[in-house]
Formats: C-alpha cells, sequence, structure tokens
C-alpha cells in the first residue's frame, strides 16, 4: 500500500511538474510575444516621428525659400522705386 501511494504521488508530481513546465513554455511565448509586438510598435511609431519630421523640414525650407524671394522682391521693387525717384 505504500508503494501504491509513492507511485501514485511520483505520478501527481510528474503531472504536477509538465504542467507548470508547460505553463512557463506558454509564458514565455507570451513574453516573447509581447516583446516582439513592443519592438514592432516603437518601429512604427519611430518611423512615424521620422516621417513627420520630414514633412515639417520640409514646410520650413518652403517658408524660408518663400521669405528669401519675398525680400528679393521687396529689394528690387525698393531699387526701382529709388532709380524712378532719382531720374
Amino acid at each position: 500500500m505504500i508503494e501504491e501511494d509513492k507511485q501514485k504521488y511520483e505520478s501527481s508530481f510528474e503531472n504536477r511538474t509538465q504542467h507548470v513546465t508547460l505553463l512557463e513554455f506558454k509564458l514565455m511565448e507570451k513574453f516573447d510575444s509581447e516583446t516582439q509586438e513592443r519592438k514592432d510598435m516603437e518601429r512604427r511609431l519611430a518611423s512615424l516621428v521620422d516621417d513627420r519630421f520630414s514633412i515639417l523640414k520640409n514646410e520650413l525650407n518652403k517658408e524660408a525659400r518663400n521669405r528669401n524671394e519675398s525680400v528679393e522682391n521687396f529689394t528690387f521693387y525698393l531699387e526701382v522705386i529709388y532709380m524712378f525717384y532719382l531720374f
């Protein structure tokens, strides 16, 4: 009877050990999956920030060109008016 109890206990222990091992494996899979999802999200966010930065940089360059053209046009206009009044 003691031997039977010992075998039942060992069998139960093996089953619990296998169950714990399976749970540990599933938990590690879940952690790996979440880690991969987080890395993917970081990549998408970095890409989004880079895209928006590029758009803003292009817009600032356009504004700088427009400002420079406006200053050049204004300077030319003032020179024309000055020349007109000189003659």
